[in-house]
């Protein structure tokens, strides 16, 4: 399944400080124009399968309701990998909001990835 989109790191932690590319986020904000929007994000401990689940909801929201959305090949979009390595730092949003119909109104939606919590590498002042 081609996906239109790429995931975009908007936010990183860095020595204890949260850096934010708010040009980056700017931009994908924008493309909802001026629709409620709505930010569909996933948190949690580390290695706990949010970037594997995101896929998944990437997947469903790119179908466009095909009922057989579930059966084409998940591709890693949200990166995740089966190992004991955190894959996912900072904040990544998918660069490219959802629009959908719903009770006759159009929303976005917005799929935001996020840095697993308690892992060795990030200490407590950052997560919190």
């Amino acid at each position: 399944m081609a996906f239109s989109g790429m995931s975009v790191k908007i936010a990183e932690f860095n020595h204890n400080k949260l850096n934010i590319d708010a040009q980056s986020f700017g931009k994908i904000l924008d493309k909802a124009e001026q629709r409620p929007l709505a930010i569909v994000s996933v948190n949690g401990p580390m290695r706990s399968g949010k970037s594997y689940m995101l896929n998944h909801f990437l997947r469903y929201l790119q179908s466009k309701d095909n009922e057989n959305w579930f059966n084409t090949t998940l591709e890693h979009v949200f990166h995740w990998q089966n190992s004991d390595e955190r894959q996912t730092t900072g904040i990544v949003v998918w660069s490219e909001p959802f629009i959908i119909k719903r009770n006759g109104e159009e929303i976005a939606i917005l799929l935001m990835d996020t840095q697993g919590c308690f892992d060795d590498k990030t200490d407590r002042k950052s997560v919190v």
